[in-house]
C-alpha cells in the first residue's frame, strides 16, 4: 500500500469505518458480523437497487442479450457472472466490485456509491500483485463487507484470470 497517496487512503479508511460502525448489531438483535446475512437485509436497505433492477429486467437493458429461452446474458465488462442475475448487476447494486485484466495486470474494481454522481470515477480501481497469494489477501481485505456471494464470485475470477495470464505467458515464451 505504500503507493497510494494519503487521499485514497483516507477515503478508503473513512468508508470502511462507515461501514464497520452502520452495520454493528444491538444486543436485541442476531449476533452476526456479516451485515448482509439473507438477501431480505440487503435488499430492504438498498431499495433504490430493487427499483433500478426491476427497470432493468422487466423493461430494457443495452448489455442484456437472450440466447436460449432458459438464459439471459449480460455483456457489461464490470459482471462478475456474465448472466443477467440481481445479485451479478453492477447497475443495480450499489455495493459491488469485480476484477478485470487489462494488458497483463489485474485490478480489483471497487463501485463506490459516494462517486455516483460521477460515472467517470465510479469505479475506484486497485492493482493487484502478480503474486496470486498476495492477490487473495487484498481481494478478501478489501471486500470484507460486501455479499459472500460476491467474494466468492472475484476470487473465482481472480483465479481464472491469473491461470489465463499464466497460458498466456508460456504460449508466447513457446513462440520464441
Amino acid at each position: 500500500m505504500g503507493g497510494q497517496s494519503p487521499i485514497v487512503l483516507r477515503r478508503r479508511l473513512e468508508r470502511t469505518l462507515q461501514l464497520a460502525t452502520r452495520y454493528i448489531p444491538f444486543p436485541s438483535t442476531c449476533c452476526s458480523t456479516d451485515p448482509y446475512d439473507s438477501v431480505q437485509e440487503r435488499e430492504s436497505e438498498m431499495q433504490h437497487d430493487e427499483v433500478v433492477w426491476q427497470i432493468i429486467n422487466q423493461g430494457f437493458c443495452s448489455f442484456k442479450t437472450k440466447i436460449a429461452r432458459e438464459r439471459t446474458f449480460c455483456q457489461n465488462p464490470y459482471n462478475v457472472t456474465g448472466l443477467c442475475l440481481r445479485s451479478a448487476c453492477p447497475l443495480a447494486n450499489s455495493l459491488y466490485a469485480t476484477i478485470r485484466e487489462e494488458e497483463g495486470v489485474c485490478y480489483l474494481f471497487i463501485k463506490t456509491t459516494e462517486r455516483a454522481h460521477s460515472p467517470k470515477n465510479l469505479w475506484e480501481k486497485i492493482q493487484l500483485p502478480a503474486n496470486y497469494t498476495k492477490a487473495l489477501e487484498i481481494v478478501s481485505k478489501h471486500l470484507e463487507y460486501f455479499p459472500k456471494y460476491l467474494v466468492h464470485r472475484n476470487k473465482q475470477r481472480l483465479t481464472k484470470i491469473h491461470q489465463m495470464l499464466i497460458r498466456m505467458r508460456r504460449l508466447k515464451l513457446k513462440e520464441k
